[in-house]
């Protein structure tokens, strides 16, 4: 279990195409992680104006149409390789802290969210 620190917060990064990229298709809603436009799904610890993976622990830069969302407790967090995180509350000392654990919990318990693309340097083609 890792549990993060008072000047840290957990974001989840969606990089989505630009807009004269997206024809016909509506706005994005920022409860929705699965939309077509939306081309990678990176979550991460924010310090000191920086993002780091939760994954991978490098830095993710920004590009310019991203959004960056707040992590909240109960997102579960399911990457490609099998690997599910969750999102969760603790109490140190009687005090609320944020910590990542590894996910046990069925789907109609958390929050699932599909984590793909932090390898991607700009949109993949379309089919």
């Amino acid at each position: 279990m890792r549990k993060f620190e008072k000047n840290e917060k957990v974001v989840v990064v969606v990089r989505h195409r630009a807009p004269h990229q997206v024809t016909g298709v509506r706005r994005i809603d920022l409860t929705q992680y699965a939309h077509p436009n939306i081309w990678a799904v990176i979550p991460c610890v924010e310090k000191d104006g920086k993002r780091i993976s939760l994954k991978t622990g490098n830095e993710v830069p920004s590009k310019r149409f991203d959004e960056v969302r707040d992590g909240n407790s109960g997102m579960a967090f399911n990457y490609d390789d099998g690997t599910r995180t969750i999102l969760t509350r603790c109490f140190t000392y009687g005090q609320a802290q944020f910590a990542l654990a590894d996910r046990t919990c069925d789907d109609a318990h958390c929050i699932p969210i599909r984590c793909f693309g932090e390898e991607l340097a700009a949109p993949p083609k379309r089919e």
